[in-house]
């Protein structure tokens, strides 16, 4: 008995891993298991999760899941118009599954982390002219070693950076906030610990190294206004001072009260904003010369205004409008969101589309051919001198690379140098033979691999088919439904006269609605109204559309507008004001309608399609449950609350 008990516990045990991938229903041949039910329940389903919300939602997705099979058997996914639009979709979201999830919740989280605090810093930049950076990379060592020596940054930006502005700053290019430099560079900024300096970093262009020698909460994104007296650095005594006096008469009126927008237009010499009130683009810290940003970023409330100050370009009054911060919370899911989404709009997404492309390679078997040497570097140098020095290597039939055991050939690589052409010779910094054909074997992987996406990307594949049977269902119910129930007159008056106690009105009104988008048309209208109210209609076709009259009967509760005015024959509402829409309107009540009177079959005939619907869906899902049976498995289903 004791073996036979412990037998059963240990199979039990081992079983108890296996329930998420059970059944938990099925339907002739076909089952549904745990998993996408749930997924399902926890996408469409509004209810916290519970035995009853569980029950309710399982005979909503059986339904589906019998509609999806119909229409599938009706052949409906054949239809040119449902190709056609699962087409359109695809190439509407294939975007958002090109990105590699991992590293962008990286870089979302990163920024999110580098948010919180604006870091100051200072910079040596060593600049290289194409390809040729050893003369560069020796003089960022050199510059490296002093520093370990310990000399001062400020000493070595002066010997060795280019920056033309070293001279007056010394290299403090003041404070930074993420999405302001080049992502390598912020990344290199904000993992340098304070007041320590940055390793050497090459750009495409530079070596580039860092010190930081400040840090405090993020400041966000700042929106504000300014009006600019432009005054050049080697103004005149004379020609300073009257900026000044301008300036400060600004400043006295501003104080005063007087329009900054007005004055803005009036007087800044800003072109990208005077037109505009004087409102800039909105910046982060490091986007401007710190001579401008440190005044502006102390200002401490919104429509505060700066004092007059001083900058390269002239005198600066500025009012701060509003800032905007990005949500730091890692934890929040409307926070990563809205970092995603900025991400997604930043050139460092691009990091997210490489990882993809380098899994792209691996999963599709890319191999490169075994060519003559340098036979690439020479075709792709003939092609853009325009000789055929390195044209005779190979010919256009030449396999340069399988791709997903497909053949790419010189053929294709020739048509891809003529179409991109103007961007390869237009690179900056210029792109060696080497790395554009790199570039073209990366699109040829990631264009194979984008057309066989669903195999890679079950996310996508998902998405796909929600949509495809999304929109198969809708056809089916368009066909077996709802063009039987409006194209069968006589089912719908068989059913009416079956039914035709239950159609009846509320308490209604036979009246006119009057509505306007203009109130001033339409209070006139309605002083004109109130003396001749018999004659509405003649008086509404002289408004020329502008006051619009609709006459019929309705019930009481379908007039939530005049909920709180007594409805009598013969009366006109008030004008109301509906700020939804920005139109007014009024009533004037013909007669007042007790409730439960019958409605005639034209005045039943919507209530009537749509329960005549309702019975006719009905009869198809019981044709269906019979032609595929529906079994639950009980023992999963009480397992789906756990």
């Amino acid at each position: 008995m004791k073996k036979s008990f412990l037998l059963w516990m240990a199979f039990y045990f081992l079983a108890l891993p296996l329930v998420n991938a059970q059944t938990l229903f099925t339907y002739g041949p076909y089952s549904v298991s745990k998993q996408e039910f749930l997924g399902a329940f926890k996408k469409n389903n509004t209810s916290p999760p519970s035995d009853k919300a569980y029950s309710d939602y399982l005979e909503m997705f059986i339904r589906y899941k019998l509609k999806v099979k119909a229409a599938y058997d009706m052949r409906l996914d054949t239809l040119p118009a449902q190709k056609a639009e699962l087409l359109d979709f695809r190439k509407q979201v294939i975007n958002n599954f090109l990105a590699d999830e991992k590293t962008l919740q990286f870089l979302v989280k990163e920024a999110m982390v580098n948010s919180e605090k604006d870091i100051r810093i200072s910079h040596i930049y060593i600049p290289f002219a194409g390809i040729d950076s050893t003369s560069a990379k020796n003089k960022a060592n050199r510059a490296l070693q002093e520093l370990r020596d310990g000399k001062s940054f400020e000493n070595v930006a002066m010997l060795y950076s280019s920056d033309p502005t070293v001279l007056a700053n010394k290299g403090d290019i003041g404070w930074i906030s993420t999405f302001v430099l080049p992502y390598p560079l912020e990344k290199l900024a904000y993992e340098t610990p304070l007041n320590t300096n940055s390793r050497s970093y090459k750009s495409s262009h530079a070596y580039h190294i860092f010190r930081r020698t400040g840090e405090r909460p993020g400041s966000g994104m700042l929106q504000a206004a300014q009006i600019l007296i432009p005054l050049p650095e080697n103004a005149t005594v004379n020609e300073t001072a009257i900026a000044v006096k301008l300036a400060d008469s600004i400043y006295n009126a501003l104080q005063n009260g007087a329009n900054f927008g007005s004055l803005a237009l009036k007087y800044s010499g800003d072109n990208a904003s005077f037109n505009n009130q004087g409102v800039m683009q909105a910046f982060y810290p490091g986007t401007y010369d710190n001579s401008f940003e440190e005044p502006v970023f102390a200002l401490q409330k919104d429509d505060d205004l700066s004092k007059p100050f001083r900058t390269k370009q002239g005198i600066h009054l500025v009012k701060r409008i509003g800032v905007f911060r990005y949500a730091t919370d890692t934890s929040n899911a409307d926070a990563l969101a809205a970092m995603r989404t900025r991400i997604m709009s930043d050139p460092r997404h691009k990091i997210a589309l490489d990882a993809v492309a380098s899994k792209a390679a691996k999963q599709l078997g890319v191999k490169l051919s075994v060519l003559p040497a340098n036979a690439i570097d020479a075709y792709t140098k003939s092609f853009f001198q325009g000789n055929t020095g390195g044209k005779t290597l190979m010919s256009q039939g030449t396999v340069l690379a399988t791709i997903n055991k497909k053949g790419v050939t010189l053929k294709d690589y020739s048509n891809y140098l003529s179409v991109n052409a103007g961007n390869i010779s237009n690179a900056q910094p210029a792109l060696s033979e080497a790395q554009v054909f790199a570039q073209f074997i990366k699109d040829q992987v990631m264009e194979e691999y984008q057309k066989n996406l669903e195999k890679y990307n079950p996310d996508f594949a998902s998405q796909l088919k929600e949509f495809r049977d999304g929109n198969l269902v809708f056809e089916a119910m368009q066909a077996n439904i709802w063009d039987k129930a409006v194209n069968d007159e006589a089912g719908l008056k068989r059913y009416y006269e079956q039914h035709r106690d239950k159609y009846t009105w509320k308490e209604s009104a036979a009246a006119v609605l009057f509505n306007s988008v203009d109130s001033a048309v339409a209070q006139n209208f309605y002083n004109t109204l109130k003396g001749n109210p018999s004659s509405w209609k003649s008086l509404a076709d002289k408004t020329n559309g502008l006051v619009q009259a609709d006459s019929g009967r309705f019930e009481i509760d379908q007039l939530p507008a005049y909920g709180n005015i007594k409805l009598q024959a013969g009366s006109i509402t008030p004008p109301v004001f509906r700020p939804d829409d920005l139109t007014t309107s009024f009533m004037y009540v013909l007669h007042i309608l007790p409730a439960n009177l019958p409605r005639n079959f034209e005045e039943a005939k919507g209530f009537v399609l749509n329960d005549y619907q309702s019975v006719l869906e009905e009869a198809w899902i019981s044709a269906l449950k019979k032609k595929y049976p529906v079994k639950i498995n009980t023992v999963v289903l009480k397992t789906l609350n756990r």
